[in-house]
């Protein structure tokens, strides 16, 4: 039957939809209305008992031949342990359900003895008729932020034991966490998380959202999250994706919720209530979902399925109305291209990766997929653009619009990308007066909060990379803004930009920016290209320098200056001298390493082995640190915060949250919120030391005069390994990485509590580059 089952259900993925509405295999079961707790998102508990559906009267209901296919019983409220006669509603499920297996059950966990009572009463049930139960805790956060969204003193203490009893109890089959995020809370995701893996318990999130059920209809204010609280919590999400989560429909729903909450996409996440899904109220109400679904009657005086079949044109409008926009996180079958896609491709594609790795066969493949994925994005905004080299310009609006536009990778900045974006501007209105300024953004949604938090950028105007093209034949000036000119597919865009400024004679600049690292030759050709096309170069480093000079281009014209971000950094006149310390203050600048980009004649096994070795070492290193400093105080600092360029405040929690010693050191507050580029500089500047790997932490370590040791993830090839020999600051590629190596070069530098005594003289180099390249432009 279950082979059955599952040849229905693949035929059906692959169908279109809606799917045929059919027997429910799921049921979601409030018992009760009526709660203990008070919390911020749900106003049951602000409810008086009324008439609650007996055993008995359930018992008559389920009868029903409407519910023989029900596999799954969801238990829940309200706050579902309140009700004594739980574990005959239970009986009477078993009893009546001829296909059940499975109870869940959710509690807030507050009455210890209460909801321990209950979940034994019930386990003891389901135990019986070989059923499994699953008991899930709410929990959202640690210690006071739950508490305070639960509107109950105390209640992260005793969900605490509820989880260890169920744990521990036999008649428990599985038991999880679960999260309601609202704004209250958004900022402690991350600790959550590390809580449950600590416990090795399994975590789902959910959004909250406004729900009839819950009498939060017209409330609003706990679930308003503003753009920058959002996307904290997607890039959270796509986290979890990527290094925690396992359930192929939990990953769906995430990724779709992202989709929802960042790009205003409809829901494509699955849901088994659009087809084979019911309700049941604690009143034995019947409806479709919980969510947008009116009562449909009473099971105990209508048959349920009249009730359930005889009304799909109300489900027909929740379907046509509602769910394109649902974020609540029921989940379903997926689709059979979404099976396809994220779990069958991924499997082939890693038996042949394995079995070819490492082979001519392999690396030719490899190459050859590459580009032709290059050519296909080159060909497609080739053709959305092909008519742009045809449009004239009027020579007047032209004459009368005074626009740079920037150009790079923004919207995917890291706090390193956004100070130099604002060292750019400034540096370009020092030369020019009266100029406006906007921004081509990858993602402009993350764009626009770089430019909300920094005052210099407020007036710039942020645009999709797509609308710059028809945009540039009428700016003044084009300028590649700073970062890394390397190998990715987005070059073609940038190349594309740059080809349309040469046909209309617009000036280009780039700006502050490295060169590599390089990959394969088509990469390279449009890298060679862009430059050619730009009128001048400004290079963040002489590496850079020589490499353009090895791919054949004259670099006579071209500059080297200091990154650009350090011009904004002195703008700020923060300095060592204006704070005053209280202890041994160490920051991270660490990051993930990329090894994919930077270490490709490596095989995977190889990879992951110096990783490994350089994540113990730095562990061991730091815990020298703070045998030698007990009042030492470690402060990471997530350079980057976003999944684009590695989310460093995941990282930071998983590679520390098994260290006792190290995360009682740890002030974890710089990754409890989205950090501004100012409010980053002054936990630099108050540091005694700084551990960089980030390639700005080691900038941001200069620029404030803070001594630091550097870890080069570039492999001792990159700007990291560069910038710092430049100024005799200890590094080491990761894979020479020590313990000694990081626990003395630190010691040291804490030991004397000295100030860097290397001067930076060339902070406002980069804007005397700016002056002199435009000055050649214009001439």
């Amino acid at each position: 039957m279950s082979k059955l089952k599952s040849i229905k259900n693949l035929v059906k993925a692959f169908s279109p939809k809606p799917w045929p509405l059919e027997k429910p295999t799921v049921i979601q079961f409030p018992v009760n209305d009526i709660c203990n707790s008070k919390c911020q998102m749900c106003h049951i508990w602000k409810q008086k008992r009324d008439n609650e559906i007996s055993p008995d009267e359930l018992k008559n209901a389920l009868t029903d031949p409407l519910y023989s296919e029900v596999n799954s019983v969801g238990l829940n409220g309200g706050e579902p342990t309140l009700r004594e006669d739980l574990a005959d509603i239970a009986e009477t499920l078993f009893n009546t359900l001829p296909s059940i297996k499975n109870i869940s059950l959710i509690t807030n966990g507050i009455n210890f003895k209460q909801v321990t009572k209950r979940i034994d009463e019930l386990g003891k049930v389901v135990n019986s008729y070989n059923g499994n139960l699953d008991v899930m805790v709410s929990l959202d956060g640690v210690g006071e932020v739950h508490d305070i969204v639960r509107g109950r003193p105390g209640n992260f203490d005793s969900a605490c034991k509820v989880l260890d009893f169920s744990s521990q109890h036999d008649t428990v089959n599985s038991v999880r966490i679960g999260c309601t995020v609202i704004k209250s809370n958004i900022y402690g995701v991350y600790d959550l998380l590390d809580y449950a893996r600590s416990k090795n318990i399994y975590i789902k999130y959910r959004l909250g959202v406004a729900h009839p059920r819950l009498y939060t209809n017209n409330i609003h204010e706990p679930f308003e999250l503003t753009s920058t609280e959002l996307l904290y919590f997607c890039t959270f999400l796509e986290s979890l994706i990527v290094d925690y989560e396992t359930s192929l429909q939990q990953k769906l729903f995430y990724r779709s919720l992202i989709n929802q909450l960042i790009f205003h996409k409809n829901r494509e996440a699955s849901c088994d209530w659009q087809h084979r899904g019911a309700t049941i109220s604690s009143r034995g109400e019947l409806s479709y979902c919980a969510i947008a679904s009116p009562t449909l009657g009473e099971i105990t005086k209508t048959s349920s399925s009249s009730l359930y079949f005889k009304n799909i044109e109300k489900l027909n409008f929740i379907r046509n109305n509602y769910c394109d926009t649902c974020k609540h996180d029921y989940m379903g079958l997926p689709r059979g291209s979404e099976v396809l896609r994220n779990y069958m491709l991924p499997k082939v594609k890693n038996i042949i990766n394995k079995s070819l790795q490492n082979t001519m066969l392999f690396n030719i493949a490899g190459t050859y997929n590459n580009k032709l994925k290059y050519n296909h994005y080159k060909n497609k905004i080739n053709i959305q653009n092909n008519n742009i080299n045809n449009e004239p310009v009027n020579s007047s609006n032209k004459k009368n619009n005074n626009e740079v536009l920037l150009c790079g990778w923004y919207g995917t900045e890291t706090l390193g990308d956004k100070a130099l974006l604002a060292g750019i501007v400034g540096a370009l209105k020092n030369r020019f007066s009266n100029t406006s300024f906007c921004i081509a953004s990858l993602n402009p949604h993350i764009t626009r909060i770089t430019v909300s938090q920094i005052p210099e950028l407020h007036s710039i105007r942020v645009l999709a990379l797509d609308e710059s093209f028809s945009e540039i034949k009428l700016a003044k000036l084009l300028v590649f803004a700073g970062g890394p000119i390397m190998a990715i597919h987005e070059l073609a865009a940038i190349e594309k930009l740059f080809s349309i400024a040469k046909h209309y004679k617009v000036p280009s600049l780039i700006a502050g920016c490295g060169v590599g690292p390089m990959s394969h030759q088509h990469h390279t050709d449009t890298i060679k290209n862009i430059l050619n096309l730009a009128d001048r170069k400004i290079y963040r480093d002489s590496e850079s320098l020589e490499l353009v000079k090895s791919l054949g281009l004259d670099t006579s014209q071209d500059i080297v200056a200091e990154d650009p971000s350090l011009s904004w950094i002195e703008s700020t006149k923060i300095s060592k001298s204006t704070h005053e310390k209280t202890g041994l203050s160490l920051v991270l600048g660490l990051r993930e390493w990329p090894y994919a980009q930077y270490a490709r004649n490596l095989s995977k096994k190889q990879c992951l082995s110096i990783q490994e070795n350089f994540e113990s070492m730095m562990i061991k290193g730091l815990q020298l640190l703070i045998d030698a400093h007990p009042q030492l105080k470690i402060t990471p600092i997530p350079m980057s915060s976003n999944h684009y360029g590695g989310n460093d405040i995941w990282y930071y929690h998983k590679l520390f949250y098994k260290n006792n010693i190290i995360t009682s050191k740890m002030d974890y507050s710089a990754l409890r919120k989205d950090l501004a580029p100012q409010e980053a500089l002054n936990y630099f500047s108050n540091a005694n030391a700084i551990l960089a790997m980030r390639f700005h932490s080691l900038v941001f370590a200069l620029g404030t005069e803070t001594p630091a040791v550097a870890i080069d993830y570039t492999m001792g090839t990159g700007k990291v390994s560069a910038l710092a020999n430049k100024y005799n600051i200890p590094c080491k590629p990761i894979d020479e990485i020590d313990s000694e190596f990081i626990f003395e070069n630190l010691n040291m530098i804490l030991d004397s509590n000295s100030n860097y005594d290397q001067a930076f003289p060339s902070q406002l180099f980069f804007k005397n580059a700016v002056l002199k390249s435009l000055t050649k432009i214009s001439t």
